[in-house]
């Protein structure tokens, strides 16, 4: 039997262990990577995709391996946007060295998304012999293919277009690009963010795309724009400055007004400060009303918190919460308008918040604007009556004191305007 000393038999030891370590490790980075300077062991062919518009985004990717069979394939979507977050899918696919694989991105419906949505797709794939290829992510934009869309950008604000001049639509985006400060600063809204405003040519071909609100809305065509703020967008159904002002407002209070606190912004707040922000003017809008304010009809601000369902009261709602908001804005300024969605994004309600904010009550400020149209004032609240004492055995008498209609909305339909 051969001797072989202590120390030298030590020194095969930690030599094999070193060995295995190496080719352990060596065997991981095989795995996870292609050799360095070399080409990939998995190559991605081509990626495509196919909008049926309304109902899906089919994306289709074609790939080959040199080493093994392909035999595992996932993609990964995300629409941008404020707090989008990505969505795995599984395409379908055969196994082989050289694959086709596709899946499909559900767009009507319950799982409705605007046009103009930009999605960003990532693929990974492995084969049987152990290395992974992950793809760097491709754009792909949601739009109608049946119309031939042109980009134009200006600042943080794109517009997206067809059968629309070019130097009107950059006339459009320069006037609302050069109103984007001045509306920031009314909404309190933070800087940094990008926004899309995507223009059909006219309110009828663009409903299709508007999200669904109610048959009657979509029917009669009450609405000529939405605000998408989770997507960073607006659709208008038609390319004019003062449309992509008001939904450009919307999203500017959406990015203003996130806290999980906050309570929901009282449409007449909402409308009012993107009509305001068409620039339309005081007198212009307040001419609009001056008749239903010598005959009564005005609206009260606290039954104004929601938008109404039908069309005489949409007539009147918008250039009253407009007119009011323009009050508002000559009484106590742009950043007193912001000061109040400050504290809204803090969780106060709309009445407390202008009560902190201003030092007056939003009811004595609405009666000294009701004054300067010449309407009469708010009616004053009934007081509460006593109760009495009831004699013995008889019942007593219901008491019911009516309580003020509530300013506070409950979560609105996304961006209706």
């Amino acid at each position: 039997m051969l001797f072989v000393p202590i120390e030298l038999r030590l020194r095969y030891l930690a030599a094999a262990a070193l060995a295995v370590l190496l080719l352990v490790n060596g065997s991981h980075s095989a795995r996870a990577s292609a050799p360095t300077g070399g080409p990939p062991a998995i190559r991605v062919l081509q990626q495509t995709h196919r909008i049926t518009y309304g109902q899906e985004i089919r994306v289709t990717l074609q790939a080959e391996s040199d080493a093994a069979e392909i035999t595992a394939i996932t993609a990964r979507y995300r629409p941008r946007g404020p707090g989008r977050i990505s969505v795995y899918a599984y395409p379908a696919f055969t196994p082989g060295r050289s694959v086709t694989a596709s899946f499909v991105i559900k767009t009507g419906d319950a799982t409705y998304f605007p046009p103009g949505t930009d999605f960003d797709i990532h693929f990974e794939l492995a084969d049987s012999a152990g290395n992974v290829r992950e793809t760097a992510p491709q754009p792909v934009e949601y739009l109608d293919p049946r119309y031939k869309w042109k980009h134009v950008t200006r600042g943080a604000l794109t517009a997206v277009y067809y059968n629309v001049a070019d130097d009107q639509a950059g006339r459009l985006l320069d006037a609302a690009a050069a109103r984007l400060p001045e509306l920031a600063r009314m909404t309190g809204a933070p800087d940094g963010a990008n926004f899309k405003a995507v223009l059909y040519r006219t309110v009828s071909e663009a409903t299709s795309s508007f999200p669904r609100v109610s048959e009657t809305a979509t029917d009669r065509q009450f609405f000529a724009g939405f605000a998408q703020p989770e997507y960073g967008l607006l659709v208008l159904g038609s390319p004019d400055t003062g449309s992509v002002l008001h939904e450009l407002t919307h999203l500017l209070m959406d990015a203003a007004v996130t806290s999980p606190l906050a309570a929901p912004v009282p449409a007449w707040l909402n409308e009012g400060l993107a009509v305001w922000a068409e620039g339309a003017g005081i007198e212009s809008l307040n001419s609009r009303i001056r008749s239903e304010a010598s005959s009564g009809r005005l609206l009260r601000v606290r039954s104004m918190g929601t938008i109404p369902g039908t069309g005489p009261g949409l007539s009147l709602f918008y250039p009253q919460a407009g007119a009011f908001v323009g009050y508002l804005h000559g009484r106590f300024g742009p950043d007193g308008l912001a000061a109040v969605l400050r504290r809204i994004n803090d969780g106060r309600r709309v009445h407390d918040a202008a009560q902190d904010a201003w030092g007056v009550s939003l009811d004595d400020v609405e009666n000294e604007w009701r004054q300067s149209l010449g309407a009469g004032p708010l009616p004053t609240p009934s007081p509460t009556p006593r109760p009495t004492a009831t004699p013995a055995g008889a019942a007593a008498a219901p008491q019911a004191t009516p309580a003020p209609p509530d300013d506070t909305p409950p979560p609105p339909a996304p961006g209706a305007t």
